[in-house]
């Protein structure tokens, strides 16, 4: 394991234990790094996870979230409640997940438990892990399966952390929970290399962005059904929380939608699906992409002035823009019971792109 040095970021974590804390100070004292505690097991929020993601975002700080993991929840609940957490936060560094007690599970339920968390927020979202603990987990209860992921390890009082049989090296220490004089209360302090910076050019990430683009979120647990109706073959389940594509296809019903979702880690996509078109249930990322401000406008079948109308939306209303074609753009939007995919006269839309 490697020692502390100058050209590391300095960093710190933080929870709702330091709420009040003023990260414009920390940031001008040269910590470029934030890490904050998102969730903890199946259904806990930091209650000031909001508030601090919102103050290092504004103090410019590279900002991380961390959570921490329980053996009284399955993995894939904990990751359902990572991803609906973050939505579509915007992080610069690995997800960590904090491993600190074993919950009465065997040292071989408890990293069978954490493994499956990581790959299962691989298979979500695509996340790049590192896994957070002290030096005696990383000696004598992790395994070597965790290995993969980045270390960011905890060792108080010294200036290189302890060697284990895992890891050769860290991308987050840990050094000290003393915290910094003028700071009200104890602050853990950290090192950071680039390692845990989330990479530009991973070939996960790559994958995942050639071949599956996603433009919206599961709210609730999902059936993908065969077709469009109460008489389907059911394929399985979208989980709560899971990054989906709604299809560029023109759609006038208001209780299903085409979509399509991840199959596996890599990204890899499945066929067409259908699942249930209530706002209740999808949330489609309408604020990124264009928002009409002119004027009441006709939803039609195809790209013409001369094409049946569908419906329309009201000025202001948002709309998910899949694609333009020529004086007309094919978008998503609300219609009052469930999303239709209609297209529009693009002069009429304040285009975000």
């Amino acid at each position: 394991m490697q020692s502390r040095s100058d050209s590391n970021f300095k960093g710190i974590d933080i929870s709702n234990w330091q709420k009040g804390i003023n990260l414009n100070q920390l940031k001008e004292r040269g910590y470029e790094v934030c890490y904050i505690k998102i969730t903890e097991g199946r259904g806990y929020v930091d209650p000031c996870f909001e508030e601090n993601y919102n103050k290092a975002i504004a103090a410019g700080m590279k900002v991380g979230v961390y959570h921490y993991w329980r053996g009284t929840s399955s993995a894939k609940e904990q990751a359902q409640n990572i991803v609906r957490t973050l939505g579509n936060k915007h992080i610069d560094c690995k997800i960590a997940i904090d491993v600190e007690q074993t919950d009465g599970l065997s040292y071989g339920e408890l990293n069978n438990s954490v493994l499956q968390l990581a790959e299962e927020l691989e298979r979500l979202i695509g996340a790049e892990i590192c896994i957070y603990c002290n030096t005696n987990y990383a000696r004598n209860v992790l395994d070597k399966r965790l290995g993969k992921y980045s270390l960011w390890v905890a060792h108080y009082g010294v200036n290189k952390p302890g060697d284990n049989p895992i890891w050769d090296k860290w991308a987050g220490f840990q050094y000290s929970d003393s915290g910094i004089s003028n700071v009200n209360g104890s602050l853990d302090l950290d090192e950071f290399t680039d390692e845990i910076l989330l990479s530009k050019t991973s070939n996960q990430s790559t994958i995942i962005n050639k071949t599956f683009f996603t433009n919206a979120r599961a709210k609730v647990a999902l059936d993908p059904r065969s077709n469009p109706s109460d008489d389907y073959n059911d394929l399985g389940e979208i989980y709560a929380g899971e990054r989906i594509q709604v299809l560029a296809e023109v759609c006038d019903r208001e209780d299903y939608l085409p979509i399509k979702y991840w199959k596996d880690a890599l990204g890899c996509e499945s066929s067409k699906v259908w699942v249930n078109a209530n706002r209740e249930y999808l949330e489609i990322d309408t604020n990124a992409r264009s928002f009409n401000i002119v004027t009441e406008l006709d939803a039609r079948y195809e790209p013409s002035a001369n094409s049946e109308r569908m419906g329309y939306v009201k000025n202001n209303e948002r709309l998910y823009v899949h694609r333009v074609e020529g004086n007309y753009a094919l978008a998503t939007y609300y219609a009052g019971s469930g999303y239709k995919t209609a297209w529009f006269t693009k002069k009429y839309i304040n285009l975000l792109e």
